[in-house]
């Protein structure tokens, strides 16, 4: 949600052609939501190159989450709490308004 309407619409294109799918976009953030809930898993104990994600995605998914652990670890106890929140899937089936 705090990337651009352009820039979102150049992740869903290249992911449905990439994928050779035709996905809802609503479809899409469900699936790049699991797959960046995968990579936040994985990301600091396997080596980039066992992921099954192109370049350009890892590079995506590698900027959220450094983002994300750079606020949490400046002492934002809100960020971290958020990133807690995300890792336990407590956001799990929400719309944000």
């Amino acid at each position: 949600m705090l990337i651009s309407e352009k820039k979102r619409r150049k992740i869903y294109d290249r992911y449905n052609r990439l994928h050779k799918t035709n996905l809802s976009d609503k479809a899409l953030d469900e699936v790049l939501a699991e797959d960046y809930r995968e990579f936040q898993l994985y990301a600091d104990s396997l080596k980039d190159s066992t992921f099954k994600y192109d370049f350009e995605t890892k590079n995506w998914f590698r900027k959220i989450f450094d983002f994300v652990r750079m606020w949490a670890r400046t002492g934002q106890y809100g960020l971290a709490k958020l990133q807690y929140y995300i890792s336990a899937g407590k956001y799990k089936g929400i719309t944000p308004d």
